[in-house]
């Protein structure tokens, strides 16, 4: 039987104390996992959940749909858009790193999922009031968007 080294965080040597073997020989080759005190937190956070949120905690976040009423570029910036956003109540600015992404034509008029609480933060000179929402699909961020018509500023449930 022969031994595979599957990760070492830490990059300590493999045979310190802490070495833990997982799982069932598969074609005669044991999988030898490493984990000293060190990198026990890594992988903790991985596999233990300790990284989740109640929802008490998410809901501290207010997530809202907001309609794209204007992009315009900002000088000096290659990555940034100032966005308008209308929420329904109130019409805010947020400043966004799509530009490399995304056309402003194409972004005029969209509903997107924004955050509007977080702290305001000043980019290029301008204050942005909320954060789009956007996975990551390679280095592309691919914009969070309701499937159906959503009434500007309607809450994330």
């Amino acid at each position: 039987m022969s031994l595979q080294i599957t990760y070492n965080f830490c990059k300590k040597e493999l045979n310190a104390p802490g070495a833990l073997y997982f799982g069932v020989p598969k074609d005669g080759v044991a999988t030898k996992k490493h984990i000293c005190a060190d990198c026990s937190a890594v992988f903790d956070s991985m596999f233990s959940g300790k990284d989740r949120i109640s929802l008490a905690e998410l809901q501290r976040v207010h997530i809202q749909a907001g309609i794209i009423e204007n992009a315009e570029d900002i000088e000096g910036s290659d990555k940034l858009y100032k966005l308008t956003v209308n929420f329904g109540s109130e019409t805010r600015t947020i400043v966004s790193g799509i530009k490399p992404w995304y056309e402003k034509d194409f972004l005029i008029g969209k509903t997107v999922i924004f955050t509007t609480n977080l702290a305001a933060r000043t980019l290029k000179g301008i204050e942005s009031n909320g954060m789009i929402l956007a996975a990551k699909e390679g280095e592309k961020p691919v914009l969070v968007a309701p499937i159906e018509a959503v009434t500007p500023g309607a809450p994330l449930l």
